[in-house]
């Protein structure tokens, strides 16, 4: 039970980086759009 814990606590970490990401590259994109524009 504490080591499916451990590893969903890391699962979510990761997930959380990958969604930082996520976020970061559409703020960059929106930036270079509004620019163009």
């Amino acid at each position: 039970m504490k080591l499916f814990q451990l590893v969903k606590k890391v699962f979510n970490r990761s997930h959380n980086v990958q969604k930082q990401q996520e976020l970061r590259e559409r703020l960059d994109f929106a930036m270079s759009q509004s620019k163009e524009a």
